[in-house]
């Protein structure tokens, strides 16, 4: 007698889903709201200095310490074949993303074009980029754009990733080639920059 209650309640059942009777379950959820926001890269110049110059260098900045810099205006009189100075640039991780430095651009401005091969511009090379002394990365052996009158080069030198308020030093080295003619008074504008790029994939 089981045997058969059971076997009808399953045929019931059957019968049941045929026709489209079904049992439910109760469901309950909860949901996550994401919002992303890119983050920022920027860079910017705190302080100027020189660390060591030949002869009777005059070298002057502006606008001079205090405040955030996007570029800074560099002037040096009275140069002469063969003088050099090194300098070091305060800078900061103004941005939000790590960043490291990338790449070095030294574009002509105005004045006597054909002085740009006269002038070197350069990094010292070493553990700090701040270190004072010989030898330096990149002396007159820049890649050349002539369309577009710059020299550029990526930065292979030591360069550890920089935090977001970061604040560090970089240091640059000047030199007027001891080739250079002698033409008195003769002034050229460059413009140097440093570029950044995030420091995390």
């Amino acid at each position: 007698m089981k045997s058969k209650m059971v076997g009808l309640f399953a045929l019931v059942m059957i019968a049941l889903m045929a026709a489209g009777v079904a049992y439910s379950l109760w469901t309950d959820s909860v949901a996550i709201n994401v919002t992303a926001t890119t983050g920022d890269v920027e860079f910017r110049i705190l302080n100027f200095g020189v660390c060591s110059q030949s002869g009777a260098l005059v070298i002057n900045w502006s606008p001079g310490p205090g405040g955030e810099h996007e570029s800074i205006d560099v002037t040096i009189s009275n140069t002469y074949p063969g003088c050099w100075a090194y300098f070091c640039l305060e800078v900061k991780n103004t941005g939000t993303i790590p960043v490291k430095l990338y790449r070095m651009r030294i574009t002509y401005q105005g004045g006597n074009y054909g002085w740009m091969q006269y002038y070197y511009f350069a990094i010292p090379e070493g553990n700090q980029w701040c270190q004072i002394g010989p030898p330096v990365h990149f002396k007159n052996n820049l890649t050349w754009w002539s369309d577009w009158k710059y020299y550029g080069v990526d930065l292979l030198v030591p360069n550890p990733s920089r935090g977001a308020g970061e604040v560090w030093v970089l240091g640059g080295y000047f030199e007027l080639s001891s080739d250079a003619p002698q033409v008195e008074n003769n002034a050229i504008t460059v413009k140097l920059e440093l570029e950044v790029i995030q420091a995390v994939p």
